[in-house]
């Protein structure tokens, strides 16, 4: 009787093969079994030797009894033999009236629970004999029951019957009591007062960066640093092409020197007029010759300050025509930076001058860099497709070994909040936007 409720097959077919098998057995006309579900009793088989005129009203007739027995926790004969103790029988009568003859109902109880009830009917009585041998026999197919039932429950129903049996078994007073501290300590920890921090992306920047561009029109001669090298104050650091420059100088040196005779002839034959014409001659070519002079000092470009080059690899570019402004190379101080956190637009209205936070650098994970905000940009930048605004903050005394372009997160202390507010602002915040949005 236990294989159909073992097979891989429904509840209802095997609960029908149970009921077949229980009939046959124990010679009887019928056998019905009801399970309990959360909208009640259900019947969910019977025995196929019932025949098949049964209606809407004999089920609900069979429904009542078998919930009769379940209401009073045992098993109930009708007619009830002079012997047993005296039961409440009237759903049994009206089933009985309907042809049933003599009745059997025997609950489905296990673990404590009752999950339904077995339903057996005959014409003939049911002898003392014959209950001592169907109750013990009931009791070892509950529990198969039980299983096949739950088997068939969606997640949200297994979920629910654990929550009802957690809470209605032994000892739920003291779970409730747990239950009822935690939420406590749940609301005392929501309400705890912390540090509220705003994150955002960082990176280094020299302190006052210097752009070293081509002073005139020319070609690429020579490059003596790279991005990363060190440099002083005069050192040479690019060189353009001299031989135009050192023509033009040539071209200014013969004119002034050929205006400087012209003048000392109109001198000496007393000409006036040509002396003068010479003379501001000789003064035009002077202020060329000057410019070609300056042109060719500036071929060579030097550093204006000690630090480090960070832009400008023109290595692979010697020969290269440069024209007059083209950004050759970028300085910057080796030891003074500038720090540039980009806070997002949701969080600008925490910050303000001379707030203090730290900064973690991917270089040096382990370090916190303490640094206070000196500038907020007054307009929104769009950055990696989000509105950011980009805040400027200075160190303190910063480390040894710290290079422009660093990048890592900063953490801004914006005062001190619950713990519930700084893990919920943000879907708060979200949340009155899009009631906004949507006309709410």
């Amino acid at each position: 009787m236990q294989t159909p409720l073992l097979a891989p097959q429904p509840l209802e077919q095997a609960a029908s093969t149970l009921c077949s098998e229980l009939a046959c057995t124990l010679a009887f006309d019928r056998v019905s079994v009801g399970l309990s579900t959360r909208a009640g009793l259900t019947l969910v088989a019977a025995s196929p030797t019932a025949g098949s005129g049964d209606g809407e009203e004999r089920s609900q007739a069979l429904t009542l009894a078998m919930q009769e027995a379940i209401d009073q926790n045992a098993s109930i004969v009708y007619p009830l033999p002079s012997e047993a103790a005296p039961r409440v029988v009237q759903a049994h009568a009206r089933l009985a009236a309907q042809g049933s003859g003599t009745l059997l109902s025997v609950p489905l109880i296990g673990a404590g629970q009752t999950i339904g009830c077995l339903c057996f009917e005959r014409q003939r009585a049911v002898t003392a004999d014959e209950l001592r041998v169907i109750e013990p026999l009931v009791c070892m197919l509950t529990p198969l029951l039980a299983l096949k039932q739950r088997a068939e429950l969606g997640w949200s129903a297994r979920a629910s019957e654990a929550l009802r049996g957690y809470w209605g078994g032994s000892g739920r007073r003291t779970r409730r009591l747990a239950w009822l501290g935690g939420l406590v300590a749940i609301v005392a920890l929501a309400m705890f007062p912390v540090s509220h921090r705003i994150g955002a992306p960082a990176r280094l920047e020299g302190a006052t960066q210097r752009v070293l561009a081509a002073p005139s029109d020319g070609y690429l001669r020579a490059a003596h640093v790279r991005p990363g090298d060190v440099v002083a104050v005069g050192q040479v650091l690019v060189e353009l092409a001299q031989q135009d420059l050192l023509l033009q100088n040539r071209k200014w040196e013969a004119e002034l020197t050929q205006h400087q005779n012209s003048a000392a002839a109109a001198l000496a034959r007393a000409d006036r007029s040509q002396y003068a014409i010479a003379q501001a001659r000789a003064a035009e070519a002077g202020a060329q010759l000057e410019l070609a002079q300056a042109q060719l000092v500036r071929s060579q470009v030097t550093a204006p300050i000690d630090g480090l080059v960070i832009q400008g690899d023109l290595s692979q570019a010697l020969g290269a025509p440069v024209q007059r402004g083209d950004v050759l190379l970028t300085l910057a101080p080796r030891d003074a930076f500038r720090l540039i956190i980009e806070v997002d637009e949701r969080s600008i209205g925490g910050v303000v001058l001379g707030q203090r936070g730290q900064l973690a650098l991917s270089a040096l994970p382990g370090e916190r860099l303490d640094f206070a905000v000196t500038r907020i940009s007054p307009m929104a930048l769009t950055l990696e497709g989000r509105n950011a605004f980009e805040i400027e903050a200075a160190f303190g005394q910063p480390p040894a070994g710290l290079r422009p372009g660093l990048r890592g997160v900063a953490k801004i202390d914006a005062g001190t909040r619950s713990l519930a507010w700084v893990a919920t602002h943000r879907i708060g915040d979200w949340l009155r936007m899009a009631t906004w949005t949507w006309g709410l």
